[in-house]
This record gives structure tokens, C-alpha cells and sequence, in this order.
């Protein structure tokens, strides 16, 4: 489980996650709903976002903030993912959309996503959040498609910058 310092756990999220694992050993990635909360005018709202695929790359790489949206704290993790000398994360990756990053070097081992259609996390929505600057927004994923592009499979790789680029300019 990961955790922005910003967002919000609900207290459930734990036992109903560890359940859907439980449902099915073929998961490597349980996934909720979320809502979001914003702060400035002290409401809740919950969107209608694609569910992903139960291997889901090609998604993430098309479709993330178009349509996909999974806030790093939505989903659980089986350890087993990773090796055991390997970190989750990249060492070599310090630039934003690193959410989304570590989600397609995720997909991109082949795990095995699967979606459970319960609110079980919030994602806070305030005056700093990264995401609210649509051009810092944009360069960020600009960068990240960067990073991204080697290490996905070859035949992904022809028209993702440009696509990313192409997403990113008609917000």
C-alpha cells in the first residue's frame, strides 16, 4: 500500500482488499473506487473513470488522465511483484507523474489488475496539488512518456511521446 502524506485511507480499505486477494490468487493488483474531496469548498465527489483492464498497459500508456484515473493509494500490491532485492519503486525516476510511472512499469511485468467497485480511498484536492497547473501538469507527463519509453515493449514505443504530447495539448 502506498500513501500520498495529503490523501485518505478509509478505515475498511484494508480488510476488503485483502478479502478480493482471498477471492482469487490470481491477483497482483486489487484496486478500488475513490472519491475526491475538496478542501476549499468542504465537499465529496466520486467520477465515473474507466476501469481498467485486468492487464492493463496499453490502457495506462493511452488512456492515463483521459478516461483512467488510479490514484496511487487506490490500489494494494502483492509483494510477490517484485523480486526480493528489487524496489517497487525506480531509483532512477525524481520528476512528477511518478504515480503513473510506477503504475506502467507495473503493467509492463504482465500483473494481473483487478478492480473492486468500492469507494475506499480519497484523494484530496487543494490549492497546492501538482495537478491543478495544466502546463506543469503537461511537461510532467512529457517527461515521464520519456522515461517510460525504453522500458516498455518495443512495439509500444513508435507513437507514445508523440501521443502523450498529442493527450497532453488537448486538455
Amino acid at each position: 500500500q502506498f500513501l500520498d502524506g495529503d490523501d485518505l485511507l478509509h478505515p475498511e480499505k484494508f480488510k476488503c482488499q485483502i478479502d478480493h486477494f482471498m477471492s482469487d490468487d490470481t491477483i497482483d493488483v486489487s484496486y478500488s473506487n475513490h472519491q475526491h474531496y475538496f478542501s476549499d469548498s468542504n465537499r465529496y465527489r466520486t467520477y465515473e473513470f474507466d476501469e481498467v483492464e485486468p492487464f492493463p498497459l496499453k490502457q495506462l500508456l493511452s488512456g492515463w488522465q483521459n478516461g483512467v484515473s488510479l490514484p496511487l493509494h487506490a490500489p494494494i500490491f502483492r509483494r510477490s511483484i517484485w523480486n526480493s532485492n528489487e524496489l517497487p519503486y525506480p531509483e532512477d525516476y525524481f520528476a512528477r507523474c511518478e504515480d503513473w510511472v510506477f503504475l506502467v512499469l507495473v503493467a509492463a511485468k504482465n500483473k494481473r489488475f483487478s478492480y473492486l467497485d468500492k469507494v475506499l480511498c480519497t484523494y484530496i484536492i487543494h490549492n497546492e496539488n501538482f495537478t491543478k497547473d495544466i502546463k506543469k501538469s503537461c511537461i510532467a507527463a512529457v517527461q515521464a512518456a520519456h522515461y517510460l519509453e525504453n522500458k516498455i515493449p518495443l512495439e509500444l514505443q513508435r507513437d507514445f511521446v508523440s501521443g502523450v504530447i498529442d493527450r497532453s495539448l488537448d486538455r
